[in-house]
């Protein structure tokens, strides 16, 4: 990746504010960032620090109080499926199989295919995350990591200018937390596709990502610093534990979370 090339994805003083009682609270304010074509990048931060704000305005379903979000020399206005989203939780319908799934994006983002092209692009990517044998099952026949692995599948299928995900293995297990981030991993660096990451696991962070910004705690959140994980690819959650360089940027990353919450005032202060 270039630095000297045009931001792909250009955050300009975003701010989002919500009405009070006592008038509008910034969750977000002046958020600035520039995203690379093909980068990887997480957000990091402490819960409620307005995140999921930052994604949700990106891909277009809240409204940016004032900035402005470019992708691709183009202005964001609304949602499209040129951005592709991985939510914590699948959002499967239930009434639908896994491939109808799937299939509801690739109609949409593929309308001029044939029935048979359409089915065998939802097809190929099932496969790719590893449910071939899972096509024609419902969500409530499949576990929790299976029904993220669909979410991955159908936000793929959708070949996005942007992928969002939005601490997509939060409410998974250890196990298929792991196996899930290798599968993400295996699929953006096959696609090289631009990916923004939401999440609160600093190894995670560290594992998948070109970048990692880290916000400061809120309201009023803005990014607070950004560090560029400059560990070779591809990448392996053993060998990165025996990677000294690992260990300093992780402790740079807890350092700034500890500092964020040091900052803040205790309760007993504020009242």
């Amino acid at each position: 990746m270039k630095r000297n090339e045009r931001s792909y994805l250009e955050l300009y003083k975003v701010t989002k504010a919500y009405p009070t009682q006592s008038g509008p609270v910034a969750v977000v304010e002046d958020f600035n960032l520039h995203v690379q074509r093909g980068e990887l990048l997480s957000i990091i931060g402490h819960s409620g620090c307005g995140k999921s704000t930052v994604l949700s305005m990106i891909a277009g379903l809240t409204p940016l109080t004032d900035g402005g979000i470019v992708l691709d020399g183009r202005e964001i206005d609304g949602a499209g499926p040129d951005r592709g989203v991985v939510f914590q939780s699948p959002c499967l319908l239930p009434w639908l199989s896994a491939f109808e799934n799937v299939m509801l994006g690739v109609r949409q983002v593929y309308p001029h295919a044939s029935r048979a092209e359409q089915r065998q692009i939802a097809s190929y990517y099932l496969h790719l995350v590893g449910l071939g044998g899972a096509l024609d099952a419902s969500p409530r026949q499949l576990s929790a990591g299976m029904q993220q692995r669909v979410g991955i599948a159908r936000a793929f299928a959708l070949q996005p200018k942007l992928l969002l995900l939005d601490e997509p293995f939060g409410m998974l297990d250890s196990l298929t937390r792991l196996e899930l981030q290798e599968v993400l991993l295996d699929l953006w660096s096959k696609y090289a596709i631009t990916a923004v990451l939401i999440t609160h696991d600093v190894d995670e962070a560290l594992l998948l990502s070109d970048r990692v910004v880290m916000m400061t705690s809120g309201p009023r959140a803005r990014v607070g610093d950004i560090l560029d994980v400059r560990l070779s690819r591809p990448r392996k959650r053993g060998q990165l534990l025996e990677d000294p360089q690992y260990y300093a940027l992780r402790e740079r990353l807890i350092g700034f979370l500890a500092a964020e919450t040091a900052a803040q005032p205790r309760q007993s202060d504020a009242a």
